[in-house]
């Protein structure tokens, strides 16, 4: 069975608003998580999770439908050379210009997630190296009012 061309634009618009909405929760996330706001990097954690949730839904529909494939690498192919058979040449311009600004959303949301991605995988270095620091420093150095007594003993037995 072949999908309705109207129905599968329709959904690839919603899949585009999603991203649309998805790249400005990551825009939102990034200054959170620069300023260290931990409730806003929480709440815009959330907002994502439900876009991704819709998306996946979206993605589900687009599957069943034959028009999304699992391209090389795992990568999303929209495959809709039957649809574009039967449109006229002003159906299958809209067409396209829908399917060229999905694809600007998509890109510019694997960037946003590459680079957040990148933000958090060296922050998270940053503060293991300070936890390293911290816990090693802990062990080493003792605290002077506990152990004033015994170091003026052991000095005294030289």
């Amino acid at each position: 069975m072949r999908p309705e061309p109207q129905s599968v634009a329709e959904l690839i618009a919603a899949r585009t608003r999603q991203l649309t909405a998805l790249e400005a929760e990551l825009l939102e996330s990034r200054k959170a998580l620069v300023h260290l706001d931990l409730d806003a990097i929480n709440r815009h954690n959330a907002q994502q999770e439900m876009l991704l949730e819709e998306i996946h839904r979206l993605d589900q529909w687009l599957t069943s439908q034959g028009t999304l494939r699992h391209g090389p690498g795992g990568s999303q192919v929209l495959g809709l050379e039957e649809i574009a058979a039967g449109l006229d040449s002003a159906s299958l311009e809209r067409l396209r210009l829908l399917l060229e600004e999905h694809e600007a959303v998509r890109r510019r949301v694997q960037t946003l997630s590459d680079v957040q991605a990148d933000l958090i995988k060296r922050s998270r270095r940053h503060l293991d190296i300070l936890y390293n620091l911290v816990t090693n420093s802990m062990g080493i150095y003792e605290d002077p009012k506990s152990k004033g007594s015994s170091f003026r003993a052991a000095k005294r037995d030289f």
